[in-house]
């Protein structure tokens, strides 16, 4: 598949419609109620395949918002608008195939969403292997620790 969007001019890697976001605001639920801060309003753009592009701004202008949803990370709950991946629209189902085509990496190692063993870096890898394949086994925790242990000593590296 890469070949073939190597050949195509002009492919969008990413594409941007009409995307907002919102936060719900914990300042107030103290006090029995809720109020919604937008982050992101309206955002289009497109990036194209090759392209290099930065986002800058100053602390809470949205840039990390921005990148979550883009690398499908966010609560769609909060979002609207559309986000395309290498033209595959991200959604519940296409974004395990999305996944494939992105990577995200923190500034912070302190941020990073995984754990800082290797043993459940893996079996996140796993379990998101079979989330997209829809298999049950996903939810199987005995199932998921045998295969990573497994896995894990396969390359010497069990005990971590």
């Amino acid at each position: 598949m890469a070949l073939w969007r190597f050949l195509m001019k002009n492919t969008s890697a990413v594409k941007i419609e009409d995307l907002s976001c919102e936060y719900l605001s914990s300042s107030r639920l103290d006090q029995g109620s809720s109020t919604f801060n937008k982050v992101l309003d309206k955002i289009n753009f497109k990036v194209t395949e090759g392209e290099k592009v930065s986002i800058i701004g100053p602390n809470g202008a949205g840039k990390s918002t921005l990148l979550l949803n883009i690398a499908g990370l966010a609560d769609e709950k909060y979002r609207g608008g559309e986000i395309y991946i290498f033209e595959k629209k991200l959604d519940k189902k296409s974004i395990y195939d999305i996944r494939e085509d992105i990577g995200f990496v923190f500034q912070d190692p302190n941020d990073q969403l995984f754990s800082t063993r290797v043993f459940d870096d893996v079996a996140f890898g796993l379990v998101n292997f079979l989330n997209k394949k829809d298999n049950s086994k996903a939810k199987d925790r005995d199932y998921i620790e045998e295969i990573v242990r497994l896995s894990l000593r396969k390359i010497n590296m069990s005990g971590v």
